[in-house]
């Protein structure tokens, strides 16, 4: 991929800030913009560190790694580490997103199945397979029940007193 700015500065560091077209850049041409699209400013188009997150399709993150950042992880690492880019790129917004992407696809994928007459398929989408299962309570949600009806018993008892109908 084309880039229009370093990765790193003269001294071989990693560039965070200054790789977006919206942040002070230290005198480096920016390589991406942070919104959800690409950015045209004096005649130069800045792509969508977004936008090609999606693009990947990969919740590994690798696919996004190797084309945003040469494959250099630690670089990626750094972007994730700084609490106001994460902030401004809304990258947990990027992890959901991706989920409910890849899921939708999947989604898709089955329903297209079961109309070709996959049994297996059919089924699943009939029963509602997708939907989450709940699993067994935790120690808290189990403590935190037996709390409350030790409460509601005594209540229950305190207002059987109060009405004189206590044996």
């Amino acid at each position: 991929m084309k880039r229009n700015g370093p990765l790193k500065n003269h001294l071989g560091v990693r560039l965070t800030q200054s790789l977006f077209v919206e942040m002070p850049n230290d005198g480096y041409n920016p390589s991406y913009t942070m919104k959800d699209y690409d950015f045209e400013k004096d005649g130069v188009v800045y792509p969508s560190l977004r936008r090609l997150y999606m693009d990947c399709m990969d919740p590994t993150e690798h696919a996004f790694v190797t084309l945003a950042f040469d494959g250099d992880w630690d670089h990626w690492k750094k972007i994730k580490a700084n609490d106001l880019l994460v902030t401004k790129l809304k990258y947990n917004e990027w992890e959901e997103e991706l989920s409910a992407k890849l899921r939708s696809t999947g989604m898709r994928g089955l329903v297209k199945q079961a109309q070709e007459g996959n049994v297996n398929a059919a089924r699943w989408l009939a029963e509602g397979s997708w939907k989450s299962k709940r699993g067994r309570p935790s120690k808290a949600e189990k403590e935190g029940k037996l709390r409350q009806d030790a409460m509601l018993e005594k209540e229950f008892a305190e207002d059987l007193k109060r009405l004189g109908l206590e044996s």
